[in-house]
């Protein structure tokens, strides 16, 4: 995988750096004439540099955003989407681009379940009520919080109508169903703020495993914004499914329903990524 444009700036700003460093030791060891106007010519070369990258950038930037609405037109037309909702970093961006893409793609989301920062602990806190409550087997307690989990996909992809009436706990979860219809396709939003083991073992890789086993569902893909404070799409990719790690972006829209569309991989610009974005379909 190829280094980021974030990535190459820096070092390329590095690198200028660095010369400038060498030309002020080698100038003042020497005593040259003309310090002054090197430095400033040094400081312009950088700033037109950081200009160019800019522009280049913005322009990359523009380009994927017009393109979008061509390129996944209708590609989901009418299917049904359950979004899970795990990510502490940006996931109110991430929520939004998911939204914007599907919309453009013509599917419709028709549950939306989001997980609270806290839920693993709170579901220890209160296992004893919780298991009560959710008619959990006696040995839920092992692990309580995958085994809500499992309720709430349960809940959320239809495939119990009694745990429909849990829509929301204090401090747990909140589920909304959005349109009615059974989701054939779903999407984890993840992200971390730091990393968080627990949070893996006992939410997303139980919420993952459940839906990759939930009879309807027949695609599973994970995303995260591009500047998630702690990635985890490395972790999903253990899980045997479709990532993109920059849903924030048009490319990361367009990743995204191709992976729900049936293109397989990992897509994106961090280090776990490996390929940009999948293969763009012929135009008619």
């Amino acid at each position: 995988m190829g280094i980021s444009m974030r990535q190459h700036l820096a070092s390329l700003v590095a690198v200028f750096f660095a010369l400038l460093i060498g030309v002020l030791v080698g100038m003042a060891l020497t005593r040259r004439p003309g310090l002054e106007s090197k430095i400033e010519e040094l400081r312009l070369q950088v700033q037109q540099r950081d200009k160019q990258e800019e522009r280049r950038n913005a322009v990359a930037t523009e380009f994927a955003e017009r393109a979008l609405p061509v390129l996944v037109r209708n590609r989901l037309r009418g299917r049904k989407v359950a979004v899970f909702v795990t990510a502490t970093s940006q996931a109110r961006t991430a929520q939004g681009a998911v939204s914007d893409a599907l919309d453009l793609a013509g599917a419709i989301v028709a549950t939306r379940a989001s997980f609270d920062a806290d839920f693993v602990q709170h579901c220890r806190d209160d296992s004893e009520r919780l298991v009560a409550d959710f008619g959990l087997p006696a040995d839920a307690n092992e692990d309580i919080a995958a085994a809500v989990t499992r309720r709430v996909v349960q809940a959320a992809t239809g495939g119990d109508a009694g745990a429909r009436r849990w829509v929301g706990r204090r401090g747990l979860f909140r589920i909304r169903r959005l349109a009615e219809g059974v989701p054939t396709l779903a999407i984890v939003v993840g992200g971390s703020d730091a990393p968080d083991t627990k949070r893996l073992e006992h939410l997303d890789f139980p919420l993952i495993r459940c839906l990759k086993t939930t009879r309807g569902i027949d695609r599973v893909v994970g995303c995260e914004t591009s500047d998630a404070l702690e990635s985890v799409m490395r972790a999903y990719q253990r899980e045997d499914i479709s990532t993109v790690d920059n849903v924030d972006t048009g490319a990361g829209q367009f990743s995204l329903v191709s992976a729900l569309a049936g293109a397989e991989g990992n897509y994106g610009m961090k280090g776990s990524a490996k390929r940009y974005f999948p293969e763009i379909p012929e135009m008619p």
